[in-house]
């Protein structure tokens, strides 16, 4: 192989990655990591795989690191700590929007070694492997690197729905709501400007439309990258599949069937929406 093939899923926060990655492990040819740039840190607390045991006992992840050259402080670089990154790095904005190919040969080296391992633990059928990790800059990294096909999927959610799903028990913080409005614009902006001017081969999606019809949005992706469809039992039935991703939303540990969560529209304060309407009006 010449070169590691990636779905790549960038987004905000709590926007539906993790249900994409869990829908798009289905199909034959397609294996997920989930966020992998977690890994050391999940490794540090001691986290859980999506097959429910501890990354540590679990066969798959033992086998990856197994005799490992991997040096692993690489790996999250853009990910420090647990949870969100850095929304503005100046000096990468600078090369992202004037078009700069860089360097990244120390990232780039230490992350193919963890692809290739990965790789040689999967059925040969597997011919991509889905990255969740969401991050723009470390997307920009893998575009800029000759040793990756990358196909990025910008899930999207209606901005007003995220804002809400990360302010809920705390409504009446105005300030909150200004920065997660601000929040979502300027990562939106920096993801659409990294995945236009890097990558031909990106695909925009919307979470409502994924929640409410999976099999549609699911196979109109699989077209894209001319891949045989699934069918809607499958989907349907899709927790009944074994995964092995890294971080993530919890939900990917419960049984519920796919739905599409409105209650923002009946439960977020009317002064809020227009906050964020404000700066997203034309997201």
């Amino acid at each position: 192989m010449s070169k590691i093939q990636v779905l790549y899923i960038v987004s905000n926060g709590r926007s539906g990655s993790t249900l994409l990655q869990m829908l798009l492990n289905l199909h034959k040819n397609i294996f997920t990591v989930g966020e992998i740039q977690e890994l050391p840190n999940e490794l540090k607390k001691n986290g859980i795989c999506g097959c429910k045991r501890k990354i540590s006992l679990c066969k798959f992840w033992q086998k990856v690191l197994r005799n490992n050259r991997i040096n692993l402080n690489k790996i999250n670089y853009f990910r420090k700590k647990s949870g969100s990154g850095k929304a503005i790095r100046l000096s990468f904005l600078f090369n992202i929007f004037f078009k700069k190919i860089i360097k990244t040969d120390s990232y780039i080296n230490q992350n193919l070694l963890l692809f290739k391992k990965i790789y040689l633990n999967i059925n040969s059928s597997k011919k991509m492997i889905v990255d969740s990790s969401k991050d723009p800059y470390r997307l920009y990294y893998l575009l800029c690197s000759s040793s990756f096909e990358i196909f990025p999927i910008h899930i999207k959610k209606n901005p007003q729905a995220f804002v809400y799903s990360m302010s809920k028990k705390n409504q009446s913080n105005t300030y909150k709501i200004l920065r997660l409005s601000i929040k979502y614009l300027i990562e939106n902006y920096i993801i659409r400007l990294v995945c236009r001017n890097y990558s031909k081969n990106f695909i925009e999606i919307s979470y409502e439309e994924l929640a409410k019809n999976p099999t549609k949005v699911i196979n109109s992706i699989l077209r894209n990258l001319k891949l045989d469809e699934i069918n809607s039992k499958k989907i349907k039935n899709f927790r009944k599949n074994i995964n092995h991703a890294i971080s993530g939303n919890e939900m990917k540990f419960k049984n519920d069937p796919i739905k599409y969560d409105n209650k923002w529209k009946k439960n977020m304060f009317f002064f809020n929406k227009l906050i964020v309407n404000f700066f997203n009006f034309n997201t």
